[in-house]
């Protein structure tokens, strides 16, 4: 016969009952071996499990295996009266196989006789937080990636200009590593804002570079009128993207690129080049972090562009200056060498007066003087390159000039070398 304790208890447990029926949160009564004893509809909607479906099973059986050893550990060490309670963060599998995270809180309820009876489990979906935790997480990461990725190219410099490509090749493969994209480029946009001529192409998948490749706006009118806008061109779907759908048949689908992120570099408010990052696989939504890195890789794109051009002009500038100097060099030379066939050319008048009448050294004496007039004018051309004497363009009969210069090399030559001229 029962006693009116054992009346008040079972009267307790069935208030507890029903109140864990009406529950907002999931509650059970789960046995020491793991059996389900009693489960309320909020705990059915958690799992996708009906009540009886639940009560046929064990909680080890919906447990992720990586979470079920720390689970299994804290249900011993509260049988053994180590700890009164517990609570953890663990996983379910819902009845479609999709993963749901919950928090457990578990208390044990004993017998007079210090008998373990149940669990009493309360059980809260959080699957919603611990999705917005790891989104987190993974914008942490990748604002980390970026952030060291921007460091590495603002430490880029270009020492010569010859230096150009291989920089251009660190700055797509860091860009695709960054954003985790299959095929990164640079374009270099010209002066009419009609052709792009690819600098650099840097695909992860075989980590290879390749260039040279060219687009004409009057191929790709909508694309062009979008790259010279100030906006990223971020295509979640690029088939039907109105700004790059004209690359679908040819470009896009043969290649497998569904999304595009095209960034216009520019320099002193004029569109110069193009960052282009073009994904391989299912349509990707470019994320606000990925689209602000990509204008920021554009903007130090265009530093390195105005870096060039400075480079580009400082070097025309020296050439100028050697220029100049040769030219002031040049100019002293002449003065001397002018001096120099001046006398030449005296001594050899003279030398044709002082001579008796032998036609031979006459003729010889002749060559001087007429070798000497005609070295005069290479004084005059070095004071016109140095820029001291204006250029002056006459007439040549050029028979006289190859048949002097014929009559010169003879003797030159010696007698074993006949100089002939047709």
């Amino acid at each position: 016969m029962m006693g009116p304790t054992c009346d008040a208890a079972r009267h307790v447990e069935n208030h507890f009952r029903i109140a864990m029926h009406h529950s907002a949160i999931g509650m059970a009564m789960v046995a020491p071996t793991g059996h389900w004893m009693e489960v309320n509809p909020a705990l059915c909607a958690i799992v996708g499990y009906s009540r009886e479906e639940l009560l046929a099973t064990t909680f080890q059986r919906l447990t992720h295996p990586e979470d079920l050893d720390a689970d299994l550990d804290l249900v011993r060490r509260t049988l053994a009266r180590e700890i009164e309670t517990y609570q953890m963060e663990k996983r379910y599998f819902h009845k479609d196989g999709r993963i749901v995270w919950i928090q457990l809180n578990a208390t044990m309820v004993w017998n007079q006789d210090g008998a373990p009876r149940y669990f009493v489990s309360q059980i809260q979906d959080i699957s919603a937080r611990k999705a917005a935790e790891a989104q987190l997480r993974a914008m942490n990461d990748r604002y980390a990636r970026q952030e060291g990725a921007l460091a590495a190219l603002a430490r880029l410099d270009i020492v010569k200009l010859d230096d150009l490509p291989a920089l251009l090749r660190e700055v797509t493969e860091v860009v695709s590593r960054t954003l985790g994209v299959e095929r990164v480029s640079l374009w270099k946009l010209d002066d009419a804002l009609a052709r792009l001529t690819c600098s650099d192409l840097y695909t992860s998948s075989n980590d290879r570079h390749s260039g040279g490749f060219e687009l004409e706006t009057g191929d790709y009118p909508a694309y062009f009128e979008a790259i010279s806008g100030l906006d990223v061109v971020a295509a979640h779907r690029a088939e039907t993207d109105p700004r790059t759908r004209e690359f679908w048949p040819h470009y896009l689908r043969p290649l497998g690129i569904s999304s595009m992120m095209d960034t216009p570099v520019h320099l002193r408010g004029e569109p110069v080049g193009v960052l282009c990052c073009e994904h391989v696989g299912p349509p990707r939504i470019w994320t606000p972090d990925e689209q602000t890195f990509s204008v920021a890789v554009a903007s130090m794109l265009a530093a390195l562009h105005a870096q060039v051009e400075r480079q580009k002009v400082e070097a025309q500038l020296r050439q100028s200056q050697k220029l100049e100097a040769i030219g002031q060099l040049a100019g002293g030379i002449a003065h001397d060498f002018n001096n120099t066939l001046t006398a030449i050319r005296g001594y050899g008048e003279l030398l044709a007066a002082a001579l008796p009448d032998d036609e031979q050294l006459r003729r010889y004496a002749e060559e001087i003087r007429k070798t000497a007039e005609a070295g005069a004018a290479l004084p005059r051309q070095l004071l016109a390159f140095g820029r001291k004497e204006p250029l002056q363009l006459k007439e040549l009969e050029l028979n006289e000039v190859v048949a002097g210069s014929c009559e010169l090399l003879r003797p030159l030559l010696g007698g074993q070398i006949d100089v002939v001229w047709i």
